[in-house]
């Protein structure tokens, strides 16, 4: 192209999302202890929806624990082992992931004092063409979805998929000119079982439709993350 009048200067990125990936180092060892936790729990319920939390966007095939999964340290163990790897994933999002894409976004504390909370944390397990509608976590800075069980989940049919959604994406007008966000507006990430995607808690997401021969199965979780600094008033969350 040739820049007659306008002339290229430069391009800013502003407030840019991102969602950042981990793997739990001892899956192949633990998972089994992680399942039978949550089929120990899955018995307990007194419904489908334990939590009674948004059932309006939850179809049938769906089961979901009450908000306190992780608090049962002292009845299953392995849920404190998760627990960790779950802190030390939120304290490496905001200590290192989000400094090593932009570094704008470095802590102005230091990152031995960080502290993270996990406020909620349940487990679903669906099948049946059990679905999740879009929703958001309001309350939450970051979010989680552990894969505990998700081999039959596929993207060539969006068979139980977590899809995340540009909620901006519907306010271009349809033109050339917008097709750079609306034609861009959803992300799936891929369902590998003993990874947690770790995502802004206020993106709008869903699980889609899943149907296989073994239920899928998964952990979520809603966290803060408080500390202290060196002339900053403590912020600790307690």
């Amino acid at each position: 192209m040739i820049h007659d009048l306008a002339h290229p200067k430069e391009k800013i990125a502003l407030w840019p999302t991102y969602i950042f990936v981990y793997k739990y180092r001892d899956w192949p060892y633990d998972k089994k202890a992680i399942v039978d936790c949550i089929r120990s729990e899955e018995v307990l319920q007194k419904k489908d929806i334990d939590s009674n939390i948004a059932l309006g966007i939850k179809t049938g095939g769906i089961k979901e624990s009450k908000f306190d999964f992780l608090e049962k340290t002292e009845k299953y163990p392995i849920l404190e082992k998760m627990t960790k790897f779950f802190h030390e994933a939120i304290i490496d999002v905001v200590s290192h992931g989000l400094p090593s894409v932009d570094e704008r976004f470095t802590l102005p504390i230091k990152t031995e004092n960080l502290t993270p909370k996990i406020f909620e944390s349940w487990y679903h397990i669906t099948n049946n063409e059990g679905a999740h509608g879009l929703h958001c976590h309001p309350g939450a800075s970051w979010a989680g979805i552990f894969y505990v069980q998700s081999s039959e989940c596929k993207f060539e049919n969006d068979n139980g998929i977590n899809r995340w959604h540009n909620s901006a994406a519907n306010l271009g007008p349809g033109d050339i000119g917008a097709m750079w966000v609306n034609s861009n507006s959803i992300y799936r990430v891929e369902p590998e079982e003993g990874t947690l995607v770790m995502f802004p808690a206020w993106m709008w997401h869903e699980g889609t439709a899943y149907k296989g021969e073994e239920d899928r199965i998964l952990i979520s979780f809603n966290s803060v993350v408080g500390g202290t600094g060196n002339d900053r008033k403590s912020e600790v969350i307690e």
